[in-house]
């Protein structure tokens, strides 16, 4: 996966997944769980900043402009 690969460039060990979820295809998409890590002691505002950027470069390239990324910052 090119956004776990783009995540671990920056986070390093701190990034879990990729991995498929019990359904993993909804409606000709394919679902994949990626969990990115933050200490308690890191800002979590550069994270997402980090996260952000990572963002606008797939939407910039043609290859990665059909993939959809959801966020969901407390995902328990």
């Amino acid at each position: 996966n090119i956004f776990s690969t783009f995540l671990r460039d920056s986070f390093n060990d701190r990034v879990l997944g990729p991995e498929y979820p019990v359904i993993s295809k909804v409606k000709n998409y394919f679902i994949k769980n990626i969990m990115l890590k933050i200490e308690v002691n890191k800002s979590f505002a550069e994270a997402k900043n980090i996260v952000s950027l990572l963002l606008s470069h797939m939407k910039s390239n043609k290859l990665l402009e059909g993939c959809v990324v959801q966020i969901d910052v407390d995902p328990n």
